[in-house]
C-alpha cells in the first residue's frame, strides 16, 4: 500500500490480479512539468513491446 497519493503520469511495473487489483513491483512518477508527454505514442511503444517480446529485454520477477 502506498503511503502517498500519485498524480500525473505514472508508469507501473507489475501484474493485474483478480478483482482489478494491481500488484506493483515498481513505479516511476514522471515530473509534473512534462506537459508535452505524448501518452498515445507511449502506449504505442508498450504495444510493440508486448507484440514482439523476443526483440526486447524485459524482466518481471515473480513476487
Amino acid at each position: 500500500m502506498l503511503s502517498e497519493m500519485l498524480s500525473g503520469v505514472v508508469e507501473v511495473v507489475g501484474r493485474v490480479s483478480h478483482r482489478n487489483n494491481l500488484q506493483c513491483q515498481s513505479y516511476t512518477q514522471f515530473p509534473e512539468d512534462r506537459a508535452n508527454f505524448d501518452l498515445s505514442l507511449y502506449n504505442d511503444g508498450l504495444k510493440i513491446l508486448q507484440d514482439f517480446p523476443q526483440h526486447y529485454m524485459t524482466e518481471l520477477h515473480d513476487f
